[in-house]
């Protein structure tokens, strides 16, 4: 769980190719972080990106249904400190993000 919600802040940060997360996440999640990343890059155009590391922090899990856990995740980057929510269902054997949040 970890490495994925630091992976979803990477691809929003522009750190890691969005591309990466598309086995991970549902196709309306995925637009989600594709719009948020394009729109990221208009807004940088002409000014340098900074670049942040990522980790992260504490993780809490709860299964709120037989096919769905929540979990939300504390990632500290060099840039802020992020809560970052995440719902998995389990379709066809697999855990997949089907929604996210971050704050």
């Amino acid at each position: 769980m970890r490495s994925l919600a630091v992976s979803v802040v990477e691809a929003l940060y522009g750190l890691r190719p969005a591309a990466q997360l598309r086995r991970w996440v549902e196709p309306e999640v995925m637009a989600r972080i594709d719009a948020h990343v394009n729109r990221r890059m208009e807004l940088l155009r002409g000014r340098p990106e900074r670049v942040a590391t990522v980790r992260a922090g504490t993780v809490v899990l709860q299964r709120t249904a037989p096919d769905v856990l929540d979990a939300s995740v504390v990632v500290h980057s060099t840039v802020r400190i992020r809560a970052v929510a995440l719902q998995l269902r389990r379709r066809r054997g697999r855990w997949r993000v089907s929604a996210f949040l971050t704050a």
